[in-house]
């Protein structure tokens, strides 16, 4: 333990489907149908990058940053989706 108090990030409006790392930002899915990139520097900053039709139900990001997959399925038999996304400004 480094005795640091523990980084909250509030911006969901429901559940928290998924984490992955993107250099050093963090990317969070969501219930909300949101994706979004936490700049782990300031935590109260956020941006929202992906809006989805569908629940999303995990996030995953390339090694180096930069892009990321999210899995999501609908609330009815709408079936799933995989949406790929080029995120615009990675951090290293």
């Amino acid at each position: 333990s480094s005795g640091s108090m523990p980084i909250i990030l509030k911006g969901h409006r429901s559940v928290i489907s998924g984490l992955a790392w993107s250099g050093s930002d963090l990317l969070s899915s969501s219930w909300d149908r949101t994706v979004r990139v936490w700049n782990t520097r300031a935590p109260s900053t956020h941006r929202i990058a992906l809006k989805l039709q569908h629940l999303a139900s995990d996030v995953a990001a390339s090694k180096r940053g930069g892009f990321a997959a999210v899995g999501s399925w609908a609330t009815e038999d709408e079936g799933t989706s995989l949406t790929q996304l080029q995120l615009l400004y990675p951090t290293r």
